[in-house]
C-alpha cells in the first residue's frame, strides 16, 4: 500500500542530514543494497527487487519503459530470462551507476516514488527450494541431462547444502535439509532468494513509498501505476504464479514452519504475514 507519510520523512531526513552534518556515505551492507536498486528517471521511480516477488515480470516491465526491445536481452528462442538479472546486459539504470551521496539524494528525494513488493516468506523460501534447489535435482538425475561447460550458482548451493547437511550424492536433498540448511546460514551470507527481505529492502534505512504483496500483485499494480503514472500492462505471461502458495502443506512439517518462523521473524512481523496453510 501507498505510505502516503513516506516522502515527507524522507525529505525531513535529508533536511535533518544536511542541519547536523551527517555524512552521506553508506556501510558495505548498505551500499550492497543500494546498488541492486532499478531507478527510472523519466517516470520518476527506485524499485527495489526482491527475488522471488515477480521481480522478473517487473524488470521486463521496467525495460519496456526504457524503449529497448526486450528481446535484444533475452532472445527469442529459447528465451533466457536469467540475462534480466545481469546488470552489465540487461539495459536498466542501478543506484549502482551514483556515488554515496547521489543515491542516498535521490532515495531521499520526495519527488521520486520508492517501492517494492514482498512475498510471505513461507511460500517464498518454498518456493526457493523448488526453483533453484528441487527442480536441479530433477535435472541431475534425468539421464538425458548434459551439464554446461560452467559452473552455475545452483550447484554450488545444493553442494554447500549436501556438505553441511552430510546428504550422500545417491539422494536428492529434502526441503526440511534445505531450510536447516539456510538457518544455520548468517543472513547476509544467504543467497538473495531466500534471503531475508527486510535485509534486501534495507529496510532499516530506507523509507518506502509503497510496498507491495506477491499474493496481491494485479490489484497493488493498478494502484502503483496510477501513482506513477503508467499506462502500461502487467506483463501477464511472466506473472509467476507458482503453485508454491496451494502446496505449502505439502512441504512443511512443524519443525520447518517453526524454523521459516524464526529466520524471517522480522519479515513476518514488518510485512504482517501469517503461515499459509
Amino acid at each position: 500500500m501507498v505510505d502516503s507519510n513516506g516522502r515527507l520523512r524522507r525529505r525531513l531526513g535529508r533536511l535533518t542530514r544536511r542541519a547536523t552534518g551527517a555524512q552521506s556515505g553508506m556501510s558495505s551492507n548498505q551500499r550492497r543494497v543500494v546498488n541492486e536498486m532499478i531507478f527510472n528517471r523519466a517516470h520518476r521511480f527506485v524499485y527495489c527487487p526482491i527475488p522471488k516477488a515477480a521481480c522478473t515480470s517487473w524488470k521486463i516491465l521496467i525495460h519496456g519503459l526504457e524503449g529497448v526491445p526486450i528481446e535484444e536481452v533475452i532472445g527469442r528462442d529459447p528465451p533466457r530470462y536469467g540475462n534480466l538479472h545481469d546488470p552489465a546486459r540487461n539495459g536498466l539504470h542501478y543506484l549502482a551507476e551514483l556515488d554515496d551521496g547521489e543515491a542516498r539524494g535521490m532515495l531521499d528525494d520526495p519527488a521520486f516514488l520508492c517501492f517494492l513488493f514482498v512475498r510471505n516468506p513461507w511460500t517464498r523460501t518454498l518456493s526457493a527450494y523448488r526453483n533453484k534447489v528441487e527442480k536441479f535435482e530433477k535435472r541431475r538425475n534425468d539421464p538425458t541431462y548434459v551439464p554446461g561447460r560452467r559452473r552455475t550458482w545452483r550447484q554450488d548451493v545444493v553442494a554447500q547444502i549436501r556438505a553441511t547437511q552430510h546428504i550422500p550424492e545417491e539422494r536428492d536433498v529434502s526441503f526440511a535439509e534445505f531450510v536447516r540448511f539456510a538457518g544455520e546460514q548468517d543472513p547476509w551470507g544467504m543467497n538473495s532468494h531466500y534471503r531475508p527481505q527486510h535485509l534486501l529492502a534495507g529496510a532499516d534505512f530506507v523509507e518506502y513509498d509503497f510496498v507491495g504483496r506477491f499474493e496481491t500483485l494485479p490489484a497493488d499494480y493498478e494502484v502503483l501505476a496510477t501513482r506513477l503514472g503508467l499506462e502500461v500492462a502487467f506483463p501477464q505471461e511472466r506473472i509467476p504464479w507458482s503453485d508454491s502458495s496451494s502446496r505449502v502443506d505439502e512441504y512443511y512439517e512443524p519443525e520447518t514452519i517453526d524454523r521459516v518462523a524464526a529466520m524471517f521473524r522480522r519479515d513476518i512481523e514488518l510485512y504482517g504475514y501469517d503461515y499459509p496453510g
